[in-house]
């Protein structure tokens, strides 16, 4: 386990690499069933924003960071394409990737090794944001990008959407706070670390990144009913709040 305080407050445990092990064969049937909202939510949001926002990559170094199931690599083909996290990799048999077991706060990978590390949903598990946003800039090439994608603070298990689409923010968003939580309700509990936007944004400019880029995504919610239609989901949704956000930091051209 590991103990975190300051701006959380009192001392608290955080989920240990066991924990995430033991969740993570029911959050990678979570977001791979066709019938579920969090598989749906991430085909027509995350993944078109940040295969858009990485371009082609053909000639690129990438690091998936924190790739959970490794979606990434099955979407953009990099010239060479690394993927960790804290639970058991994928298993690739493929020459240009390689997956390993490393958590982003501590990579073991050289300095500058890469043109473009990716973060996806990742961050709002992460107790030390300032650990990863260094880590990142540690081992990226001068000139080279972190694309980053969370769910929106504002939105994520911060309030509820009522029958009229409107959204109800029932806690507040000016603070960080962190609680345990079941991910679409099937997943955990695991840590959730609740953080005002501007939060990343901070931990960011601490790590030397330049910020270059910024986009939210909201729910379509005319196709989202024609989509999903006959679905069983008791999570009621809104297009009138973002769900994903995404920002793009880059590195600068001369090493410091």
């Amino acid at each position: 386990m590991n103990l975190v305080g300051d701006e959380w407050g009192e001392n608290v445990e955080t989920d240990s690499a066991a924990q995430w092990q033991q969740a993570f064969e029911a959050y990678r049937r979570l977001v791979c069933d066709p019938e579920m909202d969090s598989e749906y939510l991430r085909r027509t949001g995350l993944v078109p924003h940040l295969t858009e926002l990485m371009g082609d990559v053909s000639k690129l170094w990438v690091l998936d960071a924190g790739c959970g199931n490794g979606w990434l690599f099955d979407a953009v083909t990099p010239l060479r394409g690394y993927e960790c996290d804290i639970v058991t990799p994928p298993g690739r048999r493929l020459p240009h990737l390689r997956s390993h077991y490393q958590d982003i706060r501590s990579l073991t990978y050289d300095d500058e090794t890469f043109d473009l590390v990716v973060s996806s949903l990742v961050l709002m598990w992460v107790d030390e944001l300032d650990r990863a946003f260094d880590e990142a800039y540690r081992v990226t090439r001068p000139g080279g990008r972190m694309i980053v994608g969370i769910t929106h603070p504002y939105f994520s298990l911060n309030g509820r959407a009522l029958h009229d689409g409107t959204f109800l923010v029932e806690q507040s968003v000016a603070c960080p706070h962190q609680r345990n939580v079941m991910i679409s309700r099937v997943v955990g509990p695991v840590t959730y670390f609740s953080r005002p936007l501007v939060d990343y944004y901070n931990a960011a400019l601490r790590a030397r990144w330049r910020l270059v880029g910024f986009r939210d995504h909201f729910i379509d919610m005319d196709r989202y009913r024609l989509d999903t239609a006959g679905r069983a989901s008791d999570v009621r949704r809104t297009g009138n709040v973002p769900l994903f956000t995404f920002f793009v930091c880059q590195k600068n051209n001369l090493s410091v």
